[in-house]
Order: C-alpha cells, then structure tokens, then sequence
C-alpha cells in the first residue's frame, strides 16, 4: 500500500499509483514536517576531522610497526650471532690442539735432531713413549689421525 508524500497517510483505493491526495479529496492530515535542510559543508568538514584522525591513528600505528619490526629484526641478528658464536666455540672445544714437532736444526744431510713436542703456546706434550725396535731403531709412538686435522697439499 503506498503513502501520501504529503501527509503519510495511506492513499484510498484506485489512488496507490499516485504520490499525494489530491485527485479525489485533499490530505486528510496537515503536512509531514519538513525534515531539516542538511548542512553539507558541516558534514563535510566533520568526515575530514575523523579521517584525519583515523590517518594520524593509522600513521601512529604503522610507526609503531615499524619499530616493532626493527626491534625483532634486531632481536633475530643478535640470536643468530649468538649461535653462531656458541656453535663457533663448540667446534674449538671439540677441535684437537695442533702439536708441533720441534728438532733443534732444518732437514739436511746433517739432519736435526729430535728435542720435543709441544702445544702452539710452547708448552711440552708426552705424545706416546720411546721404544727401541729390534733393528736398532727408535720410534715414538701410536699416533693417530684425527678428522679435523687439516689436510696438507699434495706437492706438484
């Protein structure tokens, strides 16, 4: 059922395709009140504060993400330096100390001879016992390889 756009009243029958009274009787009510006239440039000017404000809210935000991601970014690289310094020290605890064997002249045909082993810092190191073969020579001994030495190039 349509209403009159005048007065909201329901239009009488044979009416409803009109949008007010008029062709039969007049309005049986007064006037609707007019609505008030909307202030455009008001609402225009409040819709601009609170999008202004929902930026400067957005911009606070993502200032504060920013940070945030520097922060993690720093937290990641000093995590990752961490381990990699603990993995770092892991493997020198578990890498065998270099020995040197030291003879008191360089190989020639008066060749030098045997004073000891020791630590790269110069400290002595028993590294096996003398024993004296049957032929009349002298060996120190076992030694045995170890997986981490660095290998030595072969000479051309």
């Amino acid at each position: 059922m349509s209403k009159c756009e005048i007065c909201g009243e329901p239009m009488p029958p044979g009416e409803e395709m009109f949008k007010f009274h008029g062709y039969s009787s007049q309005c049986p009510k007064p006037p609707l009140p007019i609505p008030p006239t909307v202030n455009w440039k008001e609402r225009a000017e409040a819709a601009e504060q609170r999008v202004a404000a929902l930026e400067s809210g957005y911009a606070r935000e993502l200032s504060i993400h920013a940070e945030l991601q520097q922060k993690l970014t720093g937290y990641k690289e000093a995590f990752q330096r961490e381990h990699a310094m603990r993995l770092l020290e892991a493997q020198i605890k578990a890498a065998p100390e270099p020995l040197y064997v030291v003879f008191d002249g360089p190989p020639s045909h008066d060749a030098g001879r045997f004073v000891e082993v020791e630590t790269i810092d110069g400290k002595g190191v028993s590294v096996g016992k003398w024993e004296e073969q049957v032929d009349g020579l002298w060996r120190l001994g076992p030694f045995y390889a170890s997986p981490t030495a660095p290998e030595q190039e072969p000479k051309p």
